[in-house]
């Protein structure tokens, strides 16, 4: 027998057993891989950090690993088109929504997931419109309904 938090199955009851057995690490791995966990936990990171700033680059360099444009280390928009979308920013965003609408099938399918794990894909949900920058502005704080 599954023991659930909500949405999140924590750990499972033996039958005749006194004790609850906590789900281990790799209990979660049904729910998110080790890329994904980087991915989340990088953007996590990004959606707090300063844009101008290094520990940006840093965030979206370990988000994105071997896709990321060295040529965008430096936050600078294009004068010629200052709305122009960044390429490692656009990169990021297109694989947050892409990967949230996948984690979020395979929770209500019953798959398991950590506490922590669970707090990252929240918290990259729930801020995954605010890591748009563009027109010369900061990100800002956008709530997703889904």
């Amino acid at each position: 027998m599954q023991i659930k938090y909500g949405p999140i199955t924590i750990g499972h009851w033996l039958p005749g057993a006194v004790h609850y057995m906590p789900l281990s690490e790799e209990d979660s791995m049904a729910w998110l891989t080790g890329n994904e966990r980087v991915f989340l936990r990088a953007v996590s990171q990004l959606g707090y950090s300063n844009p101008f700033l290094p520990e940006r680059i840093t965030y979206e360099r370990e988000a994105l690993g071997a896709d990321f444009v060295e040529a965008e280390a430096v936050l600078s928009l294009c004068v010629d088109n200052p709305d122009a979308p960044l390429t490692n920013n656009t990169k990021v965003i297109e694989r947050v929504e892409m990967l949230v609408p996948q984690l979020r099938a395979r929770l209500a399918q019953g798959a398991t997931a950590t506490a922590q794990d669970h707090t990252l894909y929240e918290d990259v949900r729930w801020r995954r419109g605010s890591y748009s920058i563009s027109g010369g502005t900061t990100p800002g704080l956008a709530i997703s309904a889904s």
